[in-house]
C-alpha cells in the first residue's frame, strides 16, 4: 500500500509511504530517474501515518503510530540539513500535520486524555510548543482527567499484546477498584489515547478503572499482527482478552487482586466468540478462590432481545458452569444510562455484579 506522495524540492524525487519492504508503513524516497524506492524510516518499527515536506524542501516532519500513541519526528530531506530539537508533546494522537508556508511553524491537531482535538504548533525559532485553541469541555476541568498508561502482557502463546489503562485518582478512590474492559470494534481497529469525553464519568465520578486493549488483529502493530486473527484464528484474539483478565486479577496497584474479579465488560465481541469470552473470563475469576461468595447479578442496561441481552445470556450460561453460586440476569426497565454502571460499582464491595454493555 502506498500513500501521501509529495515531490522533492528539486522535482527529481517523490516521497511517499509504503509497506512493500516489510511489516510497517515506512516513509521513503523514490528517484524518478530509476524508479527505485529507498525507505527513510527503517529505524522506526512502527507505521508512519502522516508526513509533510517543509517549504524549503530541507526537512521532513512525520508522525508514527507507536503502540497507539503518536510520535512526531523530523528527518533531513536533503543531505546536510540540520534538525531542530522538538519540544515534548502531551501523549495523544496527532492529525493534520502541516508546515507554515514560511516554514516558521509546524502545525497539527492533537487529542489527548486531557484535551479534545485542538490546534497546536511548534515554533521552530523558539523551539516551543504553542496551543492555539481551547475546545469546550462542558465546564469541567480537563486537567483533572486521568492520563492513561500503556500496559503490555504476554498472551497464551507468548505474543505481546497491549492496551491503555485509565486508573481513577487513588486519593479520591483508594483501594481496589472495579474495572471496565472496553474492546474496540472493527475488528481491524485500534484503541488509542484520545479524549475520553463522557467516559471520564466512569473514572472520575464512579471510581472505575477503564482498560482499552488492542488484541491481535488490531491495526498499528504490523501486517503479521494484523492477520493473526484471520479465519479460524479468530478465537486467539479472545484468548488475548483472557490474558488481560489474568493480569487484572493479579495486579496489586488499585486493581482487583485475588478474590476480586472483573465487574464490567463491554465491546464488539462477535456472537461466535461470546462463549469463548466466557471461557476466557473464567480463569481470571478462578484466581480469586473466595469469589463469589453469594449470587452474582448480571446488569444488562439494554432492551430485551438485543445484542447486549443475548451476549449476557450466553456468557451467563457458560459462567454458571463454573460459578459456585447462581447468576441472576436483570434487565432494567429504564433506557440505558450511566446509572446502571453505578449499580455495578455499588455492588462491587466485594464485587457482586457483572455488567454487559456497549459503548458506542
Amino acid at each position: 500500500a502506498r500513500s501521501g506522495a509529495q515531490f522533492s524540492a528539486d522535482g527529481k524525487s517523490l516521497f511517499f509511504t509504503s509497506d512493500e519492504t516489510g511489516e510497517f508503513q515506512h516513509l521513503g524516497r523514490m528517484s524518478l530517474a530509476d524508479r527505485k524506492w529507498q525507505p527513510l524510516t527503517g529505524h522506526i518499527p512502527w507505521d508512519v501515518e502522516a508526513f509533510d515536506l517543509s517549504p524549503d524542501g530541507r526537512l521532513l516532519a512525520l508522525v508514527s503510530n507507536e503502540a497507539g500513541r503518536s510520535v512526531l519526528h523530523l528527518l533531513p530531506a536533503v543531505e546536510g540539513a540540520s534538525l531542530p530539537v522538538l519540544p515534548a508533546l502531551p501523549p495523544g494522537v496527532i492529525g493534520g500535520l502541516e508546515w507554515h508556508p514560511g516554514g516558521s511553524h509546524l502545525g497539527f491537531s492533537l487529542t489527548s486524555a486531557q484535551s479534545p482535538a485542538d490546534a497546536w504548533a511548534i515554533n521552530l525559532a523558539t523551539k516551543t510548543l504553542e496551543r492555539w485553541t481551547e475546545s469546550e469541555s462542558g465546564g469541567l476541568n480537563p486537567g483533572a482527567f486521568r492520563e492513561p498508561e500503556l500496559i503490555t502482557v504476554k498472551s497464551f502463546d507468548g505474543l505481546p499484546v497491549s492496551g491503555f489503562l485509565y486508573r481513577p485518582d487513588p486519593a479520591k478512590f483508594p483501594g481496589r477498584r472495579p474495572v471496565l474492559l472496553n474492546i474496540h470494534g472493527g475488528p481491524e481497529g485500534q484503541s488509542r489515547p484520545i479524549f475520553q469525553a463522557r467516559n471520564n464519568y466512569w473514572i472520575n465520578e464512579l471510581g472505575m478503572a477503564l482498560f482499552f486493549p488492542n488484541v491481535r488483529g488490531s491495526v498499528g502493530s504490523g501486517k503479521t499482527f494484523l492477520a493473526l486473527d484471520n479465519g479460524f484464528k479468530r478465537e486467539d484474539s479472545v484468548k488475548d482478552i483472557g490474558a488481560f483478565l489474568d493480569w487484572i486479577a493479579t495486579d496489586a496497584d488499585s486493581l482487583p487482586g485475588p478474590g476480586v474479579t472483573l465487574n464490567t465488560l463491554t465491546g464488539a465481541i462477535t456472537m461466535n466468540g461470546a462463549a469463548l469470552a466466557a471461557a476466557a473470563l473464567a480463569p481470571a475469576i478462578a484466581l480469586g478462590q473466595a469469589f463469589p461468595s453469594k449470587a452474582v447479578t448480571i446488569v444488562v442496561p439494554a432492551a430485551p432481545g438485543g445484542p447486549s441481552d443475548i451476549l449476557a445470556r450466553v456468557l451467563g450460561d457458560r459462567l454458571r458452569e463454573r460459578f459456585p453460586h447462581p447468576l441472576l440476569a436483570r434487565l432494567p426497565p429504564s433506557p440505558p444510562c450511566s446509572c446502571h454502571g453505578r449499580r455495578a460499582v455499588e455492588a462491587a464491595a466485594p464485587p457482586r455484579a457483572l455488567q454487559d454493555a456497549h459503548l458506542g
